[in-house]
């Protein structure tokens, strides 16, 4: 049966979809993209009184801090860190996402067209999860709930496929060798001949933009 299971462009945009929507409901009903955190008390450090607002003025919460004519206000901490990442921040992160996915997809495109013989898929599938971000990753997953916390710290360090610095090697006779490292960061390599070592360069350098804003898909030829 064929895998069913989210990929990881699919789990970006789930996360960029949610992540649009939920921070256009909010810029939509508090009037503003831009949230600001004001201290009722600027003049005293140790008072953490704030009140939320969308825009110079809207408050964001409702009911007053205990009497008649008192703001309604939010601890600091809570409210300037919702001030922080407020609409404006969802929709760039969203963005974010959503690049990261078209990303994965051409990776996963070009992989495909260089290790097209059986018993490749293990370079393959190396040489992808090299490529992802697993930044913006381990961020989708948080949006969508389908990580812990201590995953998601996991997935933030990255994962070491290389031997040292010097990890391509250049033969006489016009081969390129990548050297890579799988589980357990066991050392292996791909001995790459003039042909694959040029159709990897042209997937990864993805297509090239046209005067006209369209683009080639044509490998290694820019529009005249």
């Amino acid at each position: 049966m064929p895998d069913t299971s989210p990929t990881p462009a699919d789990q970006l945009r789930a996360a960029a979809d949610l992540l649009r929507a939920a921070s256009t409901a909010a810029a939509d009903h508090s009037g503003s993209s831009v949230w600001q955190s004001t201290r009722h008390f600027p003049d005293q450090p140790d008072s953490d009184f704030t009140t939320l607002t969308a825009g110079p003025g809207r408050p964001l919460h409702k009911g007053g801090g205990g009497g008649r004519g008192v703001a309604p206000y939010m601890h600091a901490p809570v409210s300037e860190y919702a001030a922080l990442m407020g609409p404006g921040v969802g929709l760039a992160l969203a963005a974010w996402l959503e690049r990261a996915a078209v990303e994965y997809d051409a990776t996963v495109r070009g992989a495909a067209g260089v290790w097209s013989e059986s018993g490749e898929e293990r370079e393959r599938d190396a040489w992808v999860e090299r490529q992802t971000n697993r930044h913006a990753l381990a961020v989708a997953r948080q949006l969508l709930g389908t990580t812990s916390e201590t995953t998601a710290v996991e997935e933030l360090e990255p994962i070491q496929l290389r031997w040292g610095l010097d990890d391509v090697m250049y033969g006489d006779d016009d081969t390129t060798t990548v050297l890579l490292s799988g589980p357990g960061r066991a050392p292996y390599w791909l001995e790459l001949d003039p042909e694959r070592t040029a159709a990897l360069r042209d997937a990864l350098a993805g297509p090239v933009l046209c005067l006209s804003g369209e683009h080639n898909h044509t490998p290694g030829k820019a529009a005249q």
